[in-house]
């Protein structure tokens, strides 16, 4: 899946939308059974370790997401009564 991602305090956050769908996108549930995986950043071939965010730090980085793309607050209203929209936190060397 291509994701965008937001630099934020020296990791990438991604937001696991999946356009505000009752279940979260599988590939977040594949994070959360190896939370190592490859990925390709700025065309190199990267190992990120990634942790789920919760409580302040989600809020924290929610708001500084939604900033940047307003949108994903509609995709949280549309699954609001199923689920929390994950942000989980990249990081790599």
């Amino acid at each position: 899946a291509v994701l965008p991602y937001f630099p934020l305090r020296g990791e990438l956050i991604v937001v696991g939308s999946r356009g505000g769908m009752a279940q979260d996108p599988l590939w977040v549930n594949n994070l959360r059974v190896n939370s190592s995986a490859e990925i390709f950043l700025d065309r190199r071939l990267r190992i990120i370790n990634s942790r789920k965010l919760s409580g302040e730090e989600h809020t924290a980085a929610w708001l500084e997401v939604t900033n940047k793309v307003p949108t994903y607050r509609e995709y949280q209203a549309r699954c609001q009564e199923h689920r929390q929209i994950p942000l989980l936190a990249l990081s790599y060397n």
